[in-house]
């Protein structure tokens, strides 16, 4: 199909202002769902089943205060997202209605199946991990905001004890409100409805007493921060304890989706067969009945579905992230294949291995799994448990400890050793430099260097068979590593990087953080790409200086002689919906707010907050006005004063130059002296009342720049009656 590989960019485009465009896409579309239903089916149902997110990571607006946190969206952006929004959901309706007319079956089968995955695409307790995880961040940081801002009001002297008292409390509500109705929402959408699954029953038998203690605690100390947020960080505790237990989980499909455990002969095709003629596509036969959760941050899940082929095709099933960027990636470099692959004679291939990515709405996906590659931290685990084994360990062969863990432990020895308080190692900005890198390079110390070189001389069954899988692993890595400097590529730890010992390539996946983002992380990536000490072995006898160098040599060329088409490519995400590549243009990556995958994650959508949000910007703004009043009346007073002081010595000055000039009176000079002297003193005075109110207008500026992005009349605020 001559219109597969430009579908992304097609579907991007859809929210074009101008509807002859939109006409003319749409008319492309459903002239290709005539022909090749599977090719767009899922794109377009997904599009007119959900309003596709069009909302920037964090909804707090740069312009914010330093110290002071207001969340306010930016109305003139949310018009936009909505209208675009809208002509996408519009055009999206119009596809899938052409489709249900040529193929009723299959449109009323995928509707099905998608709306299910993205229903279980995070269970009750992933998301009350995934929110708890976010907002105790968050509301660390703002239990210090309110400290800081409790001492700064307790040394206000124009305020009595009583006005400090209540400006305290509403600031702690202020800052803390938002947090507590997540929360509380969270509670009524997972805890006050009758499970409709078996998990979901198992999540409140075993939560749901310790989370209504939690709530209750929350709302009986609503101006005690740290008192009601505890019982929270208890139920955090527990939750990430029970996740890390059980590593490699297995559900029961039946037991997370009945629906999905029910399917059978179906006309849902197969994700990933784009390319293939729909009378060779495969269709789902039924899902398997146990599906396995994935270790790692995410906590993914690996389906399998059973073909009409009778084949078995295993997926990863991801929430908790928008895969649009990775689907774009993946086009991306299959491009850069066809760029790289243009000689025959090249050997061992320049290929940027890929897979397929199917995006179903703003946080969740299907991921191609990738079979044959192991990622490289298995083989470190294992070298981890030759070692438990070896040293006889009290330890039980799954409770190793983890790198991160071996780092801070090492950490804190250190610490220790050179008499560095406690505390310090909370905060990454106080780690001493000479002190990391020494303990860096004792962990380099003492994990081998030839884990990955041992593993490929071990699978080969000859000395010729070593040297082409070598050959291979050195290209591939100089092929990824070079793609990923030129995206960015970032968040490269060992669980993303994957490598086929039998053929050696090398696989990466997760391409959620490129475009450079990785560089406004709070621990910011500053390295191109991932080429450590046990890469740089596995590389073969020459190390970087041999196939690597030169293939990285030549893959750079040959991008740069097609660089116009890498442009064309790239062009696409300017006009995509993506949450994250938005996340980057504002450059909040290194404040810490409340993201809109939290948002997502207990409502849903993005706009069901943004009432409280109008709210809490105006009664934060009138505090600040009350807090600042007396004051900046004050200020005032004193300025009237002295500007009718220095007035009154100018125009003495000016009366005694009059009279010098007419006569000389007798101690005239001495007369001007004086005035001049007291003119000075005025002027001293004059420049601490500017600075007194430069100080005032301080906490008060950045609240006036974020009203800007806010429609609503600031004469309803009654600032002059505060004033008065």
């Amino acid at each position: 199909m001559i219109f597969s590989d430009i579908l992304p960019q097609l579907f991007a485009r859809l929210n074009h202002p101008v509807r002859a465009v939109r006409d003319t896409l749409c008319t492309i579309l459903e002239r290709i769902a005539a022909t090749s239903p599977h090719a767009l089916c899922y794109p377009a149902i997904v599009g007119a089943t959900q309003p596709i997110v069009i909302h920037n990571e964090y909804v707090d607006n740069s312009e914010m205060e330093k110290n002071d946190f207001v969340d306010v969206i930016d109305e003139e952006k949310k018009k936009r997202a909505e209208q675009d929004r809208s002509l996408m959901f519009d055009c999206c309706q119009r596809i899938v209605a052409r489709m249900q007319v040529l193929f009723p079956d299959l449109v009323k089968d995928v509707t099905e199946f998608v709306k299910e995955l993205q229903r279980i695409d995070m269970l009750h307790e992933e998301r009350w991990t995934f929110v708890l995880t976010n907002l105790d961040l968050e509301m660390s940081r703002r239990i210090l905001q309110i400290d800081a801002e409790m001492m700064k009001t307790l040394t206000n002297t124009h305020l009595n004890d009583d006005e400090k008292k209540e400006i305290i409390h509403e600031k702690t509500v202020i800052f803390t409100s938002l947090i507590y109705r997540i929360v509380e929402d969270l509670y009524e959408k997972t805890c006050t409805n009758v499970p409709i699954t078996v998990n979901e029953k198992q999540f409140q038998d075993t939560y749901l007493t310790t989370i209504e203690e939690a709530i209750k605690t929350l709302r009986l100390n609503r101006s005690e921060p740290r008192q009601a947020w505890a019982s929270f960080k208890l139920l955090l505790a527990q939750l990430n304890q029970r996740a890390n237990r059980r590593s490699f989980a297995c559900l029961q499909m039946a037991d997370i989706s009945p629906r999905l455990a029910a399917l059978s002969k179906t006309h849902v095709p197969l994700p990933g067969q784009e390319y293939k003629n729909f009378s060779d596509v495969v269709m789902l036969e039924r899902i398997s009945k146990q599906t396995i959760i994935l270790p790692t941050k995410t906590r993914p899940r690996k389906i399998v579905f059973h073909g009409s082929d009778g084949k078995d095709y295993p997926f990863l099933f991801k929430g908790q992230e928008d895969l649009h960027l990775d689907e774009r990636i993946m086009q991306l470099l299959r491009i850069c294949n066809l760029m790289l692959s243009r000689k025959e004679t090249d050997w061992p291939s320049y290929i940027a291995e890929n897979y397929s990515v199917i995006p179903l709405g703003s946080r969740s996906g299907l991921i191609e799994w990738v079979e044959g590659a192991t990622p490289i931290f298995q083989v470190y685990r294992k070298w981890q448990l030759r070692q438990a084994t070896e040293n006889i360990s009290n330890q039980r062969m799954n409770e190793v400890e983890r790198p991160s863990a071996l780092f801070f432990k090492k950490l804190r020895a250190a610490f220790q050793a050179n008499k560095i308080p406690k505390e310090f190692i909370n905060d990454r900005q106080k780690w001493p430099c000479s002190i990391l890198k020494d303990v860096v390079e004792e962990l380099i110390e003492e994990t081998p260097q030839d884990l990955l070189s041992r593993e490929l001389w071990l699978r080969a069954g000859s000395s010729d068979t070593w040297f082409r899988v070598t050959e291979r692993f050195a290209r591939s890595t100089a092929v990824m590593s070079m793609l990923g400097s030129i995206l960015g590529l970032g968040d490269r730890h060992l669980d993303n990087v994957l490598v086929n010992f039998e053929f050696g390539h090398v696989v990466h996946i997760d391409y959620n953080v490129c475009f450079d983002k990785g560089r406004n992380l709070r621990v910011p990536e500053m390295v191109p790409f991932r080429l450590t000490g046990n890469i740089v072995r596995a590389l073969g006898p020459t190390d970087i200086e041999g196939t690597f160098r030169l293939s990285s040599e030549n893959v750079l060329e040959k991008l740069r002689s097609g660089k116009e088409i890498l442009l064309t490519m790239l062009d696409a995400f300017v006009y995509d919906p993506l949450i994250d590549w938005a996340a980057a243009q504002d450059d909040l990556g290194s404040r810490s707010m409340i993201g809109v995958a939290t948002i997502i994650a207990v409502y849903g959508i993005v706009d069901s907050h943004s009432d409280i949000l109008h709210t809490m910007a105006q009664s934060l703004f009138t505090l600040r006005i009350k807090e600042s009043s007396a004051a900046w009346l004050d200020n005032r007073d004193h300025l009237k004063h002295i500007l009718a002081s220095i007035v009154n010595i100018l125009e003495k000055l000016y009366t005694n130059a009059q009279k010098g000039m007419e006569n000389r009176v007798q101690n005239w000079e001495e007369e001007v002296n004086k005035l001049e002297m007291e003119k000075l003193s005025i002027q001293r005075d004059l420049k601490n009342a500017v600075t007194e109110h430069h100080s005032i207008m301080h906490n008060i500026r950045p609240l006036l720049r974020s009203f800007s992005h806010v429609s609503f009349d600031l004469t309803s605020l009654n600032i002059m009656q505060i004033l008065n």
